[in-house]
């Protein structure tokens, strides 16, 4: 998997600056944080959930793990979007779970740290676990501008979780802009959570299945 951008050091932007997301730069400790591959990067986060599936009885146990951590996130976030999909997770955080943007900035709200801090708390209890992040904007604005803006949201959303105690190396980002429209009218402007299992969810599955 290709490394992705190097958040850089700095202060928090004036307004202007988050009108111009290019400008704006995020604080961070200068870890790397890893994009998604050439292969994903345009695909939908459902998509690549579904080609992680290694099937068969590795696939049941890893199952079983993604059936526990589903029901933990559908209870502390009882109006996001939560589906189980093969053996991962689509989550979705958007205006209806009151994870919002203010239209054409960058910067998190205090709310939206609120939430990540509550599934931070999660996914240190998941450690065995690969979190994708996909951020997508409303269709105000040029294609080429939202895209800044997406990529800009979802660093700083991994910068939050990363301060969170996180793992940089357990967080994949992408982003979209408004290239991919939600099928539900008004949510366009979203975070999507993909959770797949990481390797070493992948070895105790292995494991499992060999000592059986």
């Amino acid at each position: 998997m290709a490394c992705g951008p190097k958040p850089q050091e700095g202060t928090p932007g004036t307004k202007e600056d988050q009108v111009e997301p290019e400008v704006a730069q995020p604080q961070s400790d200068q870890v790397i944080i890893a994009s998604s591959s050439e292969e994903e990067k345009g695909q939908p986060l459902v998509a690549t959930i579904l080609n992680r599936a290694v099937g068969g009885a590795e696939g049941a146990f890893i199952g079983h793990k993604m059936d526990q951590l589903a029901d933990q996130l559908e209870k502390r976030f009882p109006m996001a979007e939560v589906s189980r999909i093969g053996e991962g997770i689509l989550m979705t955080l958007d205006k209806k779970s009151d994870f919002y943007f203010k239209e054409q900035t960058t910067d998190l709200s205090e709310q939206q740290k609120e939430q990540l801090e509550k599934l931070s708390r999660i996914f240190s209890i998941y450690k065995q676990t690969k979190i994708h992040l996909t951020n997508h904007t409303d269709a105000l604005g040029s294609a080429e501008k939202n895209d800044k803006i997406a990529r800009k949201r979802v660093e700083n959303i991994a910068i939050q979780l990363k301060e969170q105690q996180i793992e940089s190396d357990r967080l994949v980002l992408n982003w979209h802009g408004h290239a991919q429209p939600s099928e539900n009218k008004g949510t366009d402007q979203r975070l999507e959570i993909g959770i797949i299992a990481g390797k070493q969810m992948l070895r105790s599955a292995k494991q499992n299945v060999s000592e059986r």
